[in-house]
């Protein structure tokens, strides 16, 4: 299950019982947070989840605890989904399933700098320039990037190095849509 949603599809109410319904801890770590942005999208983030697993499962929201392992990824406590969340600006991506599962969603823009280095290993470079033009080109840097985001997240291992996989090694799904991409990898 996919979905996709925007930050003005959220509202006070939700947010606050968004809030309220997390572990203590986790509500702190959000809230002391150096970027509103990135608290309200966290939140908005944790509340589609739970909404989503409360409509696949029959379980209340309230009853829905969202946990990390010690690496930081999220999962929900006694139900047999695994997810996967991801934001960029306003937007916000989820993934469901009942397999280990990544998501990552990017606008496509013009980069700013040269990350290709970081990102992309040898076979991955040959991909990315045998492309015809400037704009394919660009759109095959985001397929890597998250593609690669994806992967990681679906490993829930964190992000340690970028080149230790190939773009050509992962099986994924890309979505394509107005100016964002978003990469689904399952287990």
């Amino acid at each position: 299950m996919f979905c996709l949603y925007t930050y003005d599809e959220f509202n006070q109410d939700n947010y606050n019982k968004c809030l309220a319904l997390m572990e203590p801890e986790r509500r702190e770590k959000i809230l002391t947070g150096k970027h509103k942005s990135t608290r309200d999208m966290s939140i908005f983030g944790e509340w589609m989840v739970k909404t989503e697993l409360s409509k696949i499962s029959g379980i209340s929201i309230e009853k829905i605890n969202i946990a990390r392992t010690s690496k930081g990824k999220p999962y929900a406590v006694n139900l047999p989904y695994h997810f996967s969340i991801s934001h960029c600006e306003n937007l916000l991506a989820i993934a469901i399933d009942k397999k280990e599962i990544g998501i990552d969603i990017e606008i496509i823009k013009p980069l700013k700098s040269d990350v290709t280095k970081m990102l992309c290993t040898k076979s991955d470079m040959l991909f990315l320039k045998s492309a015809e033009t400037e704009a394919e080109q660009l759109l095959r840097f985001y397929k890597i990037w998250t593609a690669k985001e994806a992967y990681f997240k679906m490993l829930g291992s964190g992000i340690t190095n970028l080149k230790s996989i190939n773009y050509n090694d992962i099986k994924l799904q890309h979505i394509i849509k107005d100016n964002c991409i978003i990469s689904i990898v399952q287990a």
